[in-house]
């Protein structure tokens, strides 16, 4: 992540506010209409299923 102050897309958690190392590591970055997006550890494993819905087809193959 190159902003080490982003914030959570659908909470506005701060990675600043996160200590622990293996909770920054699994937050998602997303890309939408050019912009990225980047989601908190929790709000990731909550929207696990919308993220995996918006990889391609052949990423399953």
């Amino acid at each position: 992540m190159t902003d080490a102050g982003g914030a959570c897309a659908r909470c506005g958690r701060t990675r600043n506010s996160v200590a622990d190392a293996a909770q920054l590591l699994a937050w998602v970055r997303q890309r939408e209409r050019g912009v990225d997006q980047w989601l908190c550890h929790v709000c990731a494993r909550e929207h696990v299923r919308d993220i995996e819905g918006k990889l391609p087809a052949d990423h399953w193959g």
